[in-house]
């Protein structure tokens, strides 16, 4: 997260310092100014303390962030390096983001966030995957609901219980689905379980 703000890191500093060095601002200029330095503060505090920093965790510097460049540019006089300015923040952002998305930057990985392609025979159909696998789901159709699986693994590895059973016998009625992906054999604590006429259908559509 620091290697992609980089430019906008680098040009905040440089207004945070000429606007605290040749900036001659109204009282009023002055209030907004220290509203949102202090605005800034508790976004970073925030983003500091937050157990989990994710890149929305950076909304709240939006507003500080956009107030202090602006001013940085209007304090320019001369327009042509007033667009300089502009058009280097601007090209750096989309240079800083092009080299991470094809992995020219190290410390940046998105080949972890990209589904692979599917490689199953399966395509086209309403399908439940008993796995972390989400490269199944394209060129397929969600069914039964389930699709997190770090939420529905407790629910298909405690069959025992008569309230997962309920949930997927409930989820089954609504949306069967037209292949079920199970490789670690999930199901088959559920099938002793469930309506005669839905053991029927999942013992065809079940496949390991």
């Amino acid at each position: 997260m620091l290697v992609l703000c980089a430019m906008p890191l680098l040009y905040l500093f440089i207004s945070l310092f000429i606007l605290n060095r040749d900036a001659r601002l109204t009282k009023y200029q002055s209030q907004i100014f220290q509203a949102m330095f202090l605005l800034f503060m508790v976004a970073f505090i925030q983003v500091f303390f937050a157990a989990d920093r994710r890149p929305q965790s950076m909304i709240p510097f939006i507003p500080p962030v956009s107030f202090f460049l602006t001013h940085f540019l209007l304090l320019i006089r001369r327009r042509r390096f007033a667009e300089i300015h502009l058009w280097t923040l601007l090209i750096g952002i989309v240079t800083v983001a092009y080299l991470a998305r094809y992995d020219k930057i190290g410390y940046i990985q998105y080949k972890d966030l990209i589904v692979n392609d599917n490689l199953g025979s399966v395509h086209g159909k309403r399908i439940l995957v008993l796995k972390d696998q989400p490269e199944k789901f394209v060129n397929n159709h969600l069914a039964a609901a389930f699709y997190e699986w770090k939420l529905c693994r407790p629910i298909f590895e405690e069959p025992d219980y008569y309230q997962n059973v309920q949930i997927v016998d409930e989820l089954f009625e609504r949306d069967l689905p037209e292949e079920i992906i199970d490789p670690n054999n999930l199901m088959e604590g559920f099938l002793k379980n469930f309506h005669l006429r839905h053991c029927m259908l999942i013992m065809r559509l079940w496949k390991g």
